[in-house]
């Protein structure tokens, strides 16, 4: 019998959600009329949304950890994997700029002879970008994985245990801290 009430009262939610009557359950919030069953759905939808835009912090060191142990998550072949990625998106955005109708690329190759200082300093323009690129994706890469140590590091369940067993301050000195 519980499960037919049940059904029932999911029904009637969901058909008080769909229904375009005003009830006189609704209430109003920011020029809007919400119902009991449109406000527990919104507010269960945020809260799966929050769920897993923000897992709880135990499952996320357990996944880090995981990551951590695991020898082909390491900094080196993340970077060696990546590196020729952002080389050939530097490149290809180079050639998409240079071939412009209006680009350098059209002035110095109509008489390179006549514009080799200009050659040379795209040159070596595009081989700074490249490697300035490559020492960010490291940086970047060394970044995520100190903060992916620092995560798993931490001890959120031992700090909530001091905090809970903490005794609390005699009465004199909360007494004494309103006097001061």
């Amino acid at each position: 019998m519980p499960g037919l009430v049940q059904r029932y009262k999911i029904s009637s939610e969901y058909a008080e959600l769909v229904s375009t009557v005003p009830t006189q359950r609704s209430r109003t919030h920011r020029g809007r009329r919400w119902t009991s069953a449109a406000t527990a759905a919104i507010s269960d939808e945020a809260s799966s949304w929050y769920t897993a835009a923000c897992p709880p912090l135990e499952d996320l060191q357990a996944v880090l950890q995981r990551i951590r142990v695991d020898q082909d998550f390491s900094q080196e072949r993340t970077f060696r994997f990546l590196s020729p990625l952002l080389v050939f998106g530097i490149l290809f955005a180079t050639a998409v700029i240079a071939l412009q109708p209006y680009s350098f690329a059209h002035h110095i190759l109509s008489a390179p002879k006549e514009h080799t200082r200009e050659i040379v300093t795209w040159g070596m323009a595009l081989v700074g970008s490249l490697l300035a690129g490559l020492v960010i994706l490291r940086t970047v890469i060394w970044c995520v994985a100190e903060v992916s140590d620092m995560i798993i590091v931490m001890d959120r369940r031992r700090d909530e245990r001091e905090r809970n067993t903490k005794p609390l301050p005699p009465a004199n000195v909360l007494l004494g801290a309103f006097f001061m």
